[in-house]
């Protein structure tokens, strides 16, 4: 393999400034910039030879028999481009880029195949051949002819048998097992039985019951437990928590249940307990009923309710047979009552006994007529 050496170059630079003409022979320096990669003669410089193998052209480039141009600039390893080398690496270093640089030394040993501990290989194997431990060997064939499970006799496996299943001359063999199963694998890949379909086969083997409440509030989960609990005012049906409505003992009011218990008639309201108690109406009234069984108020004297409004009498005066009639309607519930007072002369005083239907009270009033 060819080299160029840098120390020749520097020599010969040296001889070729000590012989030159003063003044006019370029420095060693100009000299060893010049003559990189260049031979002979050259730009007032005397390049080195070229290595063995290589002649010095019409160019001062050293060159191969068939014209390749070695370029080597800067390089201290590596290819030169035309199958010689830049140089050689010391022991521990390695050619990174033409640099001879600190790195991995590859070892091979004995291998001829294989990694060679620096990302490298030691070699590749021909068609035909495998690398087994750094050493190409002919590639295994697997043979599992007839064979469900066991070696392939190429450190390879034909099959692998299921449960206990146990391997004999590349043939499974296996008995089955259901001691203490009602269902799921005998262990050879038979069923030890079918569960229900409300039921699950657990890993032991064991059907187990599994409680069916999709679309249900309430209700039996088909496994002895319930889907869930109705409140007090409700009650399950078809899955469902239906609310009762309760009305014991109220006439009106919420049922509970977003309903109504009934509605209280007019000039009533209903309490909180669903009763319906009356409320006196006596709105624009002067006197008259409050619709309560209730009197608004009392006209004075010398006046008469008519239209819930106090009215004057009839005109003062007349004989003492003239007939001073006031008519007082009362309105209890809906049956009205009515008094008819006469009085024999003005300025008399007269006494009428007046009863209430449905209050169970009687009274009695002293009016005066003139």
């Amino acid at each position: 393999m060819r080299s160029l050496f840098v120390p020749l170059i520097v020599v010969s630079l040296l001889l070729v400034v000590g012989c030159g003409s003063e003044g006019n022979a370029p420095s060693a320096e100009e000299c060893l910039v010049t003559c990189q990669e260049m031979c002979g003669e050259f730009n007032g410089c005397q390049c080195p030879g070229c290595a063995e193998g290589l002649t010095c052209n019409e160019n001062n480039r050293c060159q191969t028999a068939d014209g390749c141009i070695p370029t080597c600039a800067g390089a201290q390893c590596g290819s030169d481009g035309c199958g010689g080398t830049c140089g050689d690496c010391a022991s521990g270093f390695v050619c990174e880029e033409g640099s001879c640089v600190e790195g991995c030394i590859p070892v091979c040993g004995d291998s001829v195949c294989g990694d060679d501990g620096c990302g490298g290989e030691c070699g590749q194997c021909e068609e035909g051949e495998e690398c087994s431990e750094g050493l190409c060997l002919p590639v295994c064939v697997p043979d599992c002819g007839g064979k469900e499970c066991g070696d392939d006799g190429c450190d390879g496996t034909c099959g692998e048998c299921s449960g206990n299943g146990e391997c004999v001359e590349g043939t499974c063999q296996c008995e089955g097992s259901c001691d203490g199963k009602e269902c799921g694998d005998d262990g050879c890949g038979e069923s030890c039985g079918d569960c229900p379909e409300d039921s699950l086969c657990s890993d032991d083997g064991v059907c187990v019951c599994q409680p069916t409440c999709d679309g249900k509030e309430c209700g039996a989960d088909g496994c002895g437990g319930n889907c869930g609990v109705c409140e007090v005012s409700a009650v399950c049906e078809a899955g469902q928590c239906k609310c009762i409505p309760d009305c014991l003992e109220k006439v009106c009011g919420d049922d509970g249940c977003g309903g109504e218990c009934g509605e209280c008639p007019v000039y009533h309201t209903c309490t909180a307990d669903g009763t319906c108690i009356c409320i006196p109406d006596c709105e624009d009234k002067e006197c008259g009923s409050d619709g309560c069984g209730g009197l608004c108020a009392m006209c004075g004297c010398g006046e008469q309710c008519q239209s819930y409004l106090c009215t004057s009498s009839p005109a003062k005066g007349g004989s003492v047979e003239a007939m001073v009639a006031a008519v007082v309607v009362v309105l209890a519930g809906s049956r009205p009552l009515a008094w008819l007072v006469r009085a024999p002369s003005r300025g008399s005083s007269v006494s009428m006994t007046t009863t209430w239907s449905g209050m169970g009270a009687q009274g009695v009033r002293s009016q005066s007529f003139w």
